[in-house]
C-alpha cells in the first residue's frame, strides 16, 4: 500500500492507533527496518511463533535474519519469499565483444575463477580506455568508458566485495563499530584511486544512474557497469546486441580469500505488528512458512535456473558465475540498519571524491558508537 520509504510512517499511524487491520508487513529493509526499533514489531521468537515458523530451513534466509535482527530479539525475517531478494544481488556487468577486442585470447571467467579479479585488475583494465567518441572534447554520455559507477548504493558492493566491515560482532553478541581501521582506509584510498586517477571512469549521481548507464552500457560505450542481477531483466539489456559477461566485483587484492557479495539494502523484510492478537499466531506463523517454503520450490527454481540462468544470460559460463556471485554473499548489521545507526553505509558515496576518509570517519565515529548503542538498547527492549 506504502511506497518503499513511506511504509514507516504508514505502519506508525496505524500501530499507534491499536489497528489490527494488517497481520504482517512487507518492507523495504533500509527504509522500513526501524520500526521494530520502536517497539512496534513483534519479537519472533516469542508467543509461539518457532511452532510453525522453522527458520533454520534454508528458504529463510539465516545470514540475513541474523544481521538484521540483534541476538535473540528477531523481528524481521528474509528469505525466498519474494524474487528480490536474489534479483538484489549486486554484480558487475562486462561487454564481451569489448573485452574480447581489448583482450583477444584472454578469458575473463578464468581470472575470476582463478582468484585474480581484484582492484589492481580492475583498474589495469580499464585504464586507458577511455575515447572522447562525438569529438567534443568533454566528458558526457556519447563517450565510451571504462567503468560505469554510480556514486551511491552500487558503490557500497565495491567497498564490501574489498573487503569492508561496518560493524563487527564481539564474544558476548554485542555490535562494534569496526570502520575506521586501516584496512578499511587502505581500501578506500585503492577505490578512490581507481575511480579518480584517470580519465577511464564514468561516474553518475545516485538518482541519475540507473536509466543513463543502462542504455549508455548497453550500447557498448563501456566495458563495466555495475549494477544489481536483476537488470538482466532490463529491456534495454535483454535488447542488446553484445553479448554480456557477470562476475562479482573484484576482492581488495589476491591475499583476499573470498569474494564477498552483498545486496541492495532495499531487500524485502517480512514481520508481524504488536497489535496482531495472539490467538491469530497460529494462522499467520503457519501462512507466512508456507508461503515462502511453496515460493521456495516453484518460483525461485523457474527465476534463477530458467530465466537468471538461462534466458537472461548470455552463454553457459554466466550460469557459473550467477551461482559464484549468488554463493559469495554475505550480510552486515549496519549495512541493514544504516539509517538507525547514523548512516553508516553512506560514508564512502559521500566522501569518494576526497583522497582522505580518516577524517570522515573522526567527524563520525562518537556519533556512530553512540546511536549503535542506543539502537541495540532499543532492540533489546531496554
Amino acid at each position: 500500500q506504502a511506497g518503499m520509504n513511506e511504509l514507516t510512517k504508514v505502519a506508525t499511524q496505524f500501530i499507534t492507533a491499536g489497528s489490527d487491520d494488517y497481520d504482517f508487513l512487507c518492507g523495504h529493509t533500509r527504509f522500513s527496518i526501524g520500526i521494530a526499533s520502536k517497539g512496534y514489531m513483534m519479537n519472533l521468537t516469542q508467543h509461539g511463533f518457532d511452532n510453525y515458523i522453522d527458520m533454520s530451513k534454508p528458504y529463510w534466509s539465516d545470514l540475513y535474519i541474523s544481521n538484521c535482527n540483534y541476538k535473540d530479539y528477531t523481528y524481521w525475517l528474509a528469505g525466498d519469499m519474494s524474487t528480490n531478494f536474489i534479483g538484489f544481488i549486486y554484480a558487475m556487468y562486462a561487454n564481451a565483444v569489448k573485452w574480447n577486442d581489448y583482450y583477444p585470447g584472454e578469458s575473463l571467467y578464468d581470472i575470476v575463477l582463478e582468484g585474480k579479479w581484484t582492484l589492481d585488475e580492475l583498474n589495469n583494465r580499464i585504464m586507458g580506455k577511455y575515447q572522447d567518441s562525438n569529438g567534443n572534447g568533454q566528458y558526457d554520455d556519447q563517450d565510451f568508458y571504462g567503468l560505469l559507477m554510480q556514486r551511491g548504493h552500487i558503490l557500497n558492493a565495491m567497498f564490501f566485495g574489498a573487503g569492508v566491515n561496518y560493524t563487527t560482532t564481539d564474544s558476548d553478541g554485542n555490535i562494534v563499530n569496526s570502520l575506521n581501521t586501516e584496512q578499511t582506509i587502505n581500501i578506500y584510498t585503492k577505490i578512490h584511486e581507481t575511480l579518480y586517477k584517470g580519465d577511464s571512469v564514468h561516474m553518475r549521481e545516485n538518482s541519475d544512474y540507473d536509466t543513463p548507464a543502462t542504455l549508455m552500457f548497453a550500447m557498448d560505450q563501456s566495458l563495466f557497469y555495475g549494477n544489481t542481477l536483476n537488470y538482466t531483466q532490463n529491456s534495454a539489456i535483454r535488447d542488446m546486441e553484445s553479448d554480456f559477461m557477470l562476475i562479482p566485483f573484484p576482492k581488495y587484492d589476491d591475499q583476499q580469500t573470498d569474494y564477498r557479495v552483498n545486496q541492495y539494502d532495499g531487500v524485502p523484510i517480512y514481520g508481524v505488528p504488536t497489535t496482531v492478537p495472539l490467538d491469530r499466531i497460529e494462522c499467520l506463523g503457519s501462512t507466512l512458512e508456507a508461503m515462502c517454503s511453496m515460493t521456495s520450490d516453484m518460483v525461485i527454481p523457474v527465476y534463477y535456473d530458467l530465466a537468471l540462468k538461462n534466458k537472461y544470460s548470455r552463454d553457459p559460463q554466466t550460469a557459473q558465475m550467477i551461482d559464484l556471485i549468488h554463493d559469495s554473499i554475505t550480510a552486515e548489521f549496519a549495512y541493514c540498519w544504516g539509517d538507525s545507526c547514523g548512516g553508516m553505509i553512506d560514508i564512502f558515496y559521500q566522501n569518494i571524491m576526497n583522497e582522505n576518509i580518516a577524517s570522515a570517519f573522526k567527524r563520525s565515529e562518537k556519533m556512530w558508537n553512540k546511536l549503535l548503542d542506543k539502537l541495540t538498547g532499543e532492540l533489546a527492549g531496554e
